[in-house]
């Protein structure tokens, strides 16, 4: 039996999404800031589930810290801003752990994630086992298709809400420096998911092949 050329092109559709969605998820551009002190620049990047600030010019000055939920308190106000690298971390791991739209962020990509790695992983399986089952396949582009779903709508309001509603926390200014790669890379990835999810209905002979 040999894969037919529409399932290894789902695979390999699918495997992208996931290398996609990790990067976007992973690297810490979903919000870019750029704070000005009397002597200093700082290059502030926002992650879903941490927060970086670095000295503009200097090697080794990056300070991280982890965005936990603040349960016990709801969308405080205040700007991200500070004299220093622990100061701005701090002062956004407080706000951005208060807001409840980013608790919402941050569990929605976390699942579409895990939608599109899980999918992945049963194709995997499914090749490592020799399966060709074709229902075997409709489930994971189920998965699959509803994670992309997750990342696109996610991507899309994200863009959103960095041009209306993050001026709250923080002057956000988008040029070359600043842009949400995150954002575009998690988008990507969730379109990648949905069009795999769909390359199985294309024929009634698109999941397998007995050669």
């Amino acid at each position: 039996m040999a894969w037919s050329t529409t399932a290894v092109s789902r695979i390999i559709v699918t495997c992208l999404a996931a290398l996609f969605l990790a990067v976007g998820f992973s690297i810490p551009f979903w919000i870019s800031i750029v704070l000005d002190s009397e002597t200093k620049t700082f290059n502030t990047y926002i992650g879903v589930w941490y927060v970086m600030s670095c000295v503009k010019g200097e090697a080794d000055s990056c300070k991280t810290g982890a965005i936990d939920p603040d349960y016990s308190h709801s969308d405080l106000l205040g700007k991200i801003n500070g004299t220093s690298q622990e100061i701005i971390v701090s002062t956004a791991q407080t706000l951005l752990g208060s807001a409840v739209w980013w608790w919402v962020l941050q569990i929605v990509t976390t699942v579409g994630l895990g939608f599109v790695l899980l999918a992945t992983l049963i194709l995997i399986c499914g090749i490592c086992a020799g399966i060709h089952s074709k229902g075997f396949f409709i489930i994971s582009g189920i998965i699959e298709f509803f994670g992309g779903l997750l990342a696109i709508t996610t991507s899309i309001l994200t863009a959103i809400g960095i041009d209306q509603y993050f001026d709250f926390i923080a002057e956000v200014k988008i040029n070359a420096e600043t842009f949400p790669w995150s954002v575009l890379c998690f988008g990507i990835g969730g379109f990648l998911a949905m069009f795999g999810a769909f390359i199985p209905l294309r024929s009634s002979r698109a999941l397998y092949n007995f050669e």
